[in-house]
């Protein structure tokens, strides 16, 4: 029935993707939208259509995220409205949950999302996450799509505006929490700075499975990537699921988690 319910939802966005060809209304971020879905009973609130249907359809459709249950916690690097986290929450009802999303606007849409999904045990910080403490720009994409790609870093030559935001390590947050489930990273090429902090602190060894996008816009990006791969074997079992050309979507487990180790 999930997956009947989930094709009527799918078409219903279709629909809305056709509409939004003749509807400024589903364009304008000061409106709050809402869509309904069907298969997993969540209501999610989002300003725009373009970017919504994208994530969505990664998510919940093609099932880009791979859909683990008996999950005690979560960690959700690069929240946006809080997909990811809707998905987790569905396999994992009582998941304690993480969310960092540094842009103000963006956080307005979660907090809505986590408060109609009734997330009890969720915690929200309108902060990034890299490798030190302090404060850095923030680069929000004006792109009906490309927003998806606002983070720390300008990776391509969009349109964009910058506010300040604060960050934070996040070995401190893995040492108290002591073991942590799974940890989403979608920040943007930040993540090449955190896996630097989590490995130095080894805080690494506190962490079940990461799945985390990867980016290498730029050929020395491309051999960061490499060996932030190579380094990770080295904990762990590595998987790459999407390799796009300039973006990658990476699935790590942690070697003391598997069920036969050596």
């Amino acid at each position: 029935m999930t997956k009947l319910n989930l094709y009527f939802d799918y078409c219903r966005l279709l629909l809305l993707a056709l509409r939004s060809l003749f509807s400024p209304a589903l364009s304008d971020p000061k409106i709050d939208k809402v869509f309904h879905t069907k298969a997993f009973n969540y209501r999610v609130h989002y300003p725009f259509f373009q970017s919504f249907f994208f994530s969505f359809n990664e998510i919940f459709c093609i099932r880009d995220y791979p859909p683990f249950s008996n999950l005690k916690n979560y960690i959700d690097l690069g929240s946006n409205i809080g997909l990811s986290i809707l998905w987790y929450h569905f396999f994992n009802p009582n998941l304690t949950i993480y969310a960092f999303e540094p842009d103000p606007f963006m956080l307005r849409f979660l907090k809505k999302n986590i408060k109609e999904a009734n997330i009890k045990n969720c915690f929200l910080f309108n902060k990034a996450v890299s490798d030190k403490v302090g404060r850095r720009k923030y680069y929000r994409i004006i792109d009906q799509v490309q927003n998806l790609d606002s983070g720390l870093n300008l990776n391509l030559p969009l349109p964009f505006e910058t506010l300040l935001t604060s960050t934070q390590k996040l070995s401190p947050l893995i040492k108290k929490i002591g073991k942590v489930s799974l940890i989403k990273m979608d920040i943007e090429g930040e993540e090449y700075r955190v896996f630097e902090e989590i490995f130095l602190t080894k805080t690494i060894n506190n962490v079940e499975k990461i799945f985390f996008e990867s980016h290498f816009f730029k050929k020395s990006e491309h051999g960061s990537y490499c060996s932030l791969l190579s380094s990770l074997k080295k904990f762990g079992k590595i998987e790459t699921r999407i390799n796009s050309g300039y973006t990658s979507l990476n699935y790590w487990e942690n070697k003391n988690s598997f069920p036969n180790k050596s």
